[in-house]
């Protein structure tokens, strides 16, 4: 699927978009060649540590930044000047290639594509593209060009580093070191299958994930909060420490569980993401938006059905999502101790701006006097640490 991109301009208001022509793709060897193919002129100028601009475009390196799926991700920035891409379209192409400056690993090399719409002449302002990729921790090399069909060429090279972070290392969900790998756009791709360790086999981890938004006046969960929330259940996913899941995803704003998987050990992504599509963000029953208790019970409802003791009780209960904000928090536990399961329950809350957000959210009212442990996550090495401790526990069985 393409990216869309702004166009700002100048002076009087206009807009107008670059699209992508294709996704990001690594290229690979051709069979029975056993190298990549590469059109010589662009192996020169990728050959050589000159920076090229008869392409006018200024290039700005993203430094590695962990991610809440406990990968790093790095990339650029490419501002391109209007009058630059003036004319009845066209289409810009970009090469670039990865190289670890430690260990054995071989270059990875990553094209990529832009259309250009017909831009009119004497246009002002610029547009920004922008590439992502993931690495493992390590120091790399990054030789990139963009060509547009008259072959005028910009290139830059520069160095990055992503450095090994202790609170995370050793996790299964981090990469290894001295790794390139494409930055998948789709938010709700598919993971391949984990082979999980046998003595997880019985290991059952129950996730109840919120994806309700914080801001109770935007309608439905913002794209960096979903990557945010996705990337933490991705890194539970990766783990083979635990043997398999119950997934249960469920909106406030609806009120309602939207998808369930019971007892897997391979989460459906794409069926989240198509349940997900189908939340009719932003539209409250007018009923519920009268009745000021309707959340609350709702609340008591989930934990009734998912907190309670069950004859089959998961090694953990992982209740994950953004800080939830309702009208009115309950005011005790939302089920009395008799009926309270026994497993420990991890309250991990996804609160980007704690500042902005200071108060106690309306989940862990409810969780008052059960085996919980509230922990409030604002950056991925927060969640890194909240992970580890997770694993800890449910590797540990269970307590008295």
């Amino acid at each position: 699927m393409g990216r869309w991109l702004a166009v700002a301009t100048c002076g009087a208001a206009a807009w107008g978009v670059v699209s992508s022509a294709e996704a990001q793709r690594i290229l690979t060897a051709d069979p029975g060649e056993g190298q990549i193919r590469i059109v010589g002129t662009d192996r020169a100028v990728l050959s050589s540590e000159r920076s090229r601009d008869d392409f006018p475009c200024r290039v700005e390196p993203l430094d590695p930044k962990l991610d809440y799926d406990l990968n790093f991700r790095a990339g650029y920035n490419i501002l391109v000047p209007l009058a630059a891409l003036a004319g009845k379209g066209d289409r810009l192409r970009i090469l670039f290639r990865v190289t670890p400056l430690e260990g054995n690993s071989e270059p990875i090399y990553f094209r990529d594509t832009f259309r250009v719409p017909e831009i009119e002449e004497g246009i002002e302002g610029e547009t920004t593209l922008t590439g992502r990729y993931r690495l493992g921790p390590g120091r790399y090399r990054i030789n990139w060009l963009m060509r547009d069909r008259r072959e005028r060429v910009c290139s830059k090279s520069w160095e990055t580093t992503a450095k090994v972070i202790e609170d995370v290392e050793g996790l299964a969900a981090s990469p290894t070191p001295n790794t390139v790998r494409s930055d998948v756009e789709d938010l709700f791709f598919d993971e391949p299958p984990v082979m999980r360790k046998r003595e997880a086999s019985e290991r059952h981890v129950k996730i109840l994930l919120n994806f309700t938004p914080l801001d109770r006046g935007k309608a439905g969960l913002s794209e960096y909060d979903q990557r945010s929330v996705l990337a933490m259940l991705r890194a539970f996913y990766r783990e083979p420490e635990i043997g398999y899941f119950t997934l249960v995803a469920f909106s406030m704003e609806e009120e309602r569980v939207f998808f369930e998987q019971s007892e897997t050990t391979r989460i459906d992504f794409e069926g989240l993401g198509e349940a997900v599509g189908e939340l009719r963000s932003g539209m409250v029953d007018f009923a519920k938006l009268q009745d000021k208790e309707s959340g609350l019970r709702f609340l008591e409802e989930l934990f009734a059905e998912h907190l309670s003791q069950a004859d089959k009780t998961p090694a953990a209960v992982v209740i994950l999502g953004p800080k939830l904000a309702l009208d009115k928090n309950p005011p005790n536990s939302l089920l009395p101790p008799s009926r309270r399961i026994e497993a420990p329950i991890f309250h991990i809350i996804h609160n980007r701006n704690p500042r902005a957000y200071p108060w106690k959210d309306a989940i862990g009212a409810g969780l008052r006097g059960f085996r919980s442990e509230d922990y409030e996550v604002a950056r991925p090495i927060h969640f890194g640490r909240v992970m580890r401790r997770v694993l800890e526990r449910i590797s540990a069985g269970p307590t008295s």
